[in-house]
């Protein structure tokens, strides 16, 4: 195979690119906006040096190979103060770099990292490939209008999958650190009194990875367009998962209740904030959105059946390999 994936140097951008360059059939490369992370992570090889800008996209699209098989898009903005820029990133250079791909290649696997945000909270159950998407916030429903415009612009010679992780866990990941660090300095803000009942679904990195790799190798003979919710098979609350950690950083911990009008008054404050002085503190009032709804939980059975894949990674084994990870980096 002869993949380009974008957001190289991200969290699950670099895992895959890891994977899929330790296999000497496949020629993997990677999208970067700089040499600087690529370095930090020690990815081999050159990355190819670009960013989600039009001006961008359209350069480095003419540098790729003639033969390219796969595009697996894992660039995009998870969190940000300006909801414009989800719509920005998410959405509109998805859309921009879908179309350049088009125009280059008349055949073509594409595969969109989306996430459970684009499909919503569960209300009754666990949401499925088949639930009606209702996203909650505007990350979510950037994710879900990138999806949209794919499949409804999908050539008959391509393929489309697309990916909606759940909660994404593991080494090297920047966004579940707030929970190891609060856990590390023993005071647990639980979003509502509710906190600590709240249910997620995890999904390892790696199996995360070993899952988009099995979609790579499905054609369109059935379908042009498939959709996954990679997820591992027991869901948890967010108690389980503090509890988790707790044990393996050997800490005791304490729980602290924030109301909902305290916690939305600080993303307000933190907003007004940024726009004085950029910050990267992850709390905006969008976010706030994702943090009411009690459960997000999905099924994880069709990327099971369908792609025979066994679920490896538990939520005990993911926070002892993310830990090592992070104490190794100094970033707990």
């Amino acid at each position: 195979m002869n993949v380009l994936i974008t957001g190289a140097t991200g969290f699950v951008g670099s895992h895959l690119y890891e994977q899929l360059h330790q296999d000497s059939q496949n020629k993997v490369i990677g999208l970067a906006r700089s040499e600087s992370k690529w370095q930090e992570f020690n990815l081999p090889g050159t990355p190819l040096l670009g960013d989600l800008s039009d001006t961008s996209i359209r350069k480095w699209v003419t540098e790729l190979p003639d033969d390219l098989t796969h595009v697996v898009h894992t660039a995009g903005i998870v969190h940000s103060f300006d909801k414009e820029v989800f719509d920005e990133i998410n959405t509109k250079a998805t859309r921009i770099l879908f179309n350049a791909l088009k125009e280059r290649f008349s055949k073509l696997h594409f595969i969109f990292i989306s996430s459970l945000a684009a499909a919503g909270p569960a209300t009754k159950g666990r949401i499925t490939e088949v639930t009606q998407p209702r996203p909650v916030s505007a990350y979510g429903r950037s994710k879900l209008m990138a999806e949209t415009h794919l499949k409804e612009n999908l050539p008959a010679d391509y393929t489309l999958t697309i990916i909606r992780p759940p909660m994404v866990m593991g080494p090297r990941d920047p966004a579940v650190l707030d929970v190891f660090k609060m856990v590390k300095g023993k005071l647990i803000l639980n979003t509502g009194l509710k906190g600590p009942h709240k249910r997620y679904s995890i999904i390892c990195i790696f199996d995360l990875v070993n899952i988009i790799k099995k979609t790579m190798k499905r054609d369109n003979e059935n379908t042009n367009t498939e959709i996954y919710f990679p997820s591992y098979p027991k869901d948890y609350s967010f108690g389980d998962i503090v509890g988790e950690i707790s044990r393996e950083l050997n800490v005791r911990t304490y729980s602290l209740p924030i109301p909902f009008p305290v916690i939305s008054g600080l993303a307000n404050g933190l907003s007004l904030l940024y726009k004085v002085k950029k910050h990267d503190l992850r709390l905006t009032p969008d976010k706030i959105n994702e943090l009411r709804p009690m459960a997000w939980i999905c099924s994880g059975d069709k990327a099971q059946n369908e792609l025979d894949h066994q679920y490896q990674w538990d939520l005990n084994k993911t926070v002892k390999v993310t830990i090592e990870d992070y104490q190794k980096r100094n970033w707990l």
